[in-house]
């Protein structure tokens, strides 16, 4: 069918001001065997460049999934989120949160914001590898266009 894609040509989106948490999601990836291309933003910002191929970025190819942190400088994921649901060629981005808050006033936030999961980074766990886990079964569920 026209506009289908298969799982290894989803574009993620990585969007998280840590370098080392970038790091360790792209590890996780590797390691569930997942080989999708992984574009990097180090805030909202510089996301939704990225997205729109605005400001001298190359649009990233749809479809996309986006992995998103809360706390960044210049636009946080609030805004980050509150910004492409306003967007009609945006609104229905795929976007996983992983943050390192577990507020629950974040997550009702985040899910009122339509995100498809939201994940807790955690010193004593492997969310990195969680979180891949959890795009692999996604992925192979859910039909992306």
């Amino acid at each position: 069918m026209p506009g289908l894609h298969p799982n290894d040509e989803v574009s993620v989106l990585l969007v998280d001001d840590d370098q080392i948490c970038r790091l360790g999601v792209k590890r996780a990836l590797r390691k569930c065997q997942l080989a999708n291309r992984v574009y990097e933003a180090h805030d909202g910002c510089e996301a939704l460049d990225l997205l729109r191929g605005a400001n001298g970025q190359k649009q990233v190819p749809r479809p996309i999934t986006v992995i998103l942190d809360l706390n960044m400088p210049r636009m946080n994921g609030f805004e980050f989120l509150d910004e492409i649901r306003d967007d009609a060629d945006l609104s229905t981005t795929n976007v996983f949160v992983i943050t390192t808050s577990s507020s629950v006033d974040d997550i009702h936030q985040c899910y009122a914001r339509h995100v498809c999961g939201y994940v807790t980074k955690s010193g004593h766990g492997d969310s990195f590898g969680a979180l891949a886990r959890m795009l692999r079964e996604f992925w192979q569920v859910v039909t992306l266009i």
